[in-house]
Protein backbone atom coordinates (compact mmCIF):
# COMPACT_ATOMS: atom_id res chain seq x y z
CA UNK A 1 0.00 0.00 0.00
CA UNK A 2 1.25 3.67 -0.69
CA UNK A 3 1.09 6.80 1.63
CA UNK A 4 -2.01 8.55 1.35
CA UNK A 5 -0.90 12.25 0.15
CA UNK A 6 -1.98 14.68 3.07
CA UNK A 7 -1.96 18.48 2.78
CA UNK A 8 -2.27 21.68 4.99
CA UNK A 9 -3.93 24.47 5.12
CA UNK A 10 -2.61 26.39 7.98
CA UNK A 11 -2.36 30.48 8.49
CA UNK A 12 1.04 30.99 8.89
CA UNK A 13 1.48 34.35 8.86
CA UNK A 14 4.87 36.27 9.23
CA UNK A 15 6.76 37.17 12.38
CA UNK A 16 5.87 40.32 13.48
CA UNK A 17 9.40 40.87 14.15
CA UNK A 18 11.00 39.90 10.78
CA UNK A 19 9.03 42.78 9.11
CA UNK A 20 9.97 44.94 11.62
CA UNK A 21 14.02 44.02 10.52
CA UNK A 22 13.58 44.16 7.29
CA UNK A 23 11.94 47.48 7.22
CA UNK A 24 14.66 48.74 9.50
CA UNK A 25 17.20 47.29 6.97
CA UNK A 26 15.65 48.92 4.06
CA UNK A 27 15.44 52.33 5.75
CA UNK A 28 18.98 51.91 6.74
CA UNK A 29 20.40 51.43 2.96
CA UNK A 30 18.32 54.23 1.95
CA UNK A 31 20.42 56.57 4.36
CA UNK A 32 23.49 54.74 3.37
CA UNK A 33 23.03 55.50 -0.78
CA UNK A 34 21.76 58.78 0.40
CA UNK A 35 24.58 59.48 2.59
CA UNK A 36 26.59 58.41 0.43
CA UNK A 37 25.07 60.28 -2.62
CA UNK A 38 25.60 63.80 -0.41
CA UNK A 39 29.61 63.06 0.72
CA UNK A 40 30.18 62.59 -3.20
CA UNK A 41 28.83 65.25 -4.43
CA UNK A 42 29.92 67.66 -1.26
CA UNK A 43 33.73 66.24 -1.86
CA UNK A 44 33.99 64.59 0.99
CA UNK A 45 32.98 68.07 3.46
CA UNK A 46 29.64 66.60 4.54
CA UNK A 47 30.33 67.61 8.14
CA UNK A 48 28.48 66.65 11.11
CA UNK A 49 25.53 66.24 9.34
CA UNK A 50 26.21 63.52 7.46
CA UNK A 51 28.13 61.54 10.47
CA UNK A 52 25.45 62.07 12.44
CA UNK A 53 22.81 60.58 9.64
CA UNK A 54 25.02 57.47 9.30
CA UNK A 55 25.49 56.92 12.84
CA UNK A 56 21.67 56.97 13.08
CA UNK A 57 21.21 54.74 9.92
CA UNK A 58 24.28 51.99 12.00
CA UNK A 59 21.96 52.23 15.08
CA UNK A 60 19.16 51.19 12.96
CA UNK A 61 21.04 48.37 11.50
CA UNK A 62 22.11 47.09 14.81
CA UNK A 63 18.09 47.39 16.17
CA UNK A 64 17.13 45.65 13.15
CA UNK A 65 19.45 43.24 13.52
CA UNK A 66 18.59 42.07 17.11
CA UNK A 67 14.84 42.56 16.50
CA UNK A 68 15.54 40.13 13.64
CA UNK A 69 17.40 37.46 15.19
CA UNK A 70 14.99 37.67 18.52
CA UNK A 71 12.11 37.03 15.84
CA UNK A 72 12.94 33.65 15.07
CA UNK A 73 11.96 32.49 18.86
CA UNK A 74 8.53 32.69 17.37
CA UNK A 75 6.87 29.27 16.75
CA UNK A 76 4.69 28.26 13.95
CA UNK A 77 5.48 31.62 12.23
CA UNK A 78 7.13 32.09 8.74
CA UNK A 79 10.59 33.06 9.17
CA UNK A 80 11.82 34.82 5.59
CA UNK A 81 11.30 38.17 6.52
CA UNK A 82 13.37 37.42 9.53
CA UNK A 83 16.29 36.07 7.42
CA UNK A 84 16.22 38.30 5.09
CA UNK A 85 16.17 41.63 7.86
CA UNK A 86 18.98 39.66 9.56
CA UNK A 87 20.93 39.37 6.80
CA UNK A 88 20.67 42.81 4.98
CA UNK A 89 20.87 44.66 8.49
CA UNK A 90 24.28 42.34 9.04
CA UNK A 91 25.59 43.16 5.86
CA UNK A 92 24.89 46.99 6.99
CA UNK A 93 26.23 46.65 10.34
CA UNK A 94 29.19 45.32 8.24
CA UNK A 95 29.34 48.36 6.04
CA UNK A 96 28.88 50.88 8.51
CA UNK A 97 31.76 49.44 11.00
CA UNK A 98 34.11 49.43 7.74
CA UNK A 99 33.36 53.77 7.07
CA UNK A 100 33.09 54.46 10.87
CA UNK A 101 37.05 52.84 10.87
CA UNK A 102 38.01 54.34 8.06
CA UNK A 103 37.06 57.43 9.29
CA UNK A 104 38.94 56.79 12.49
CA UNK A 105 41.98 56.30 10.89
Amino acid sequence: MSKKKTYTFSENRQAQGGITSTVLGILSLLILLVMGWLAWYEKGNGGLYLGSFGFTSAVLSVCGLVTGLLSFRDKHLLHSFSKAGSILNAFLLVIWIFIILIGVS
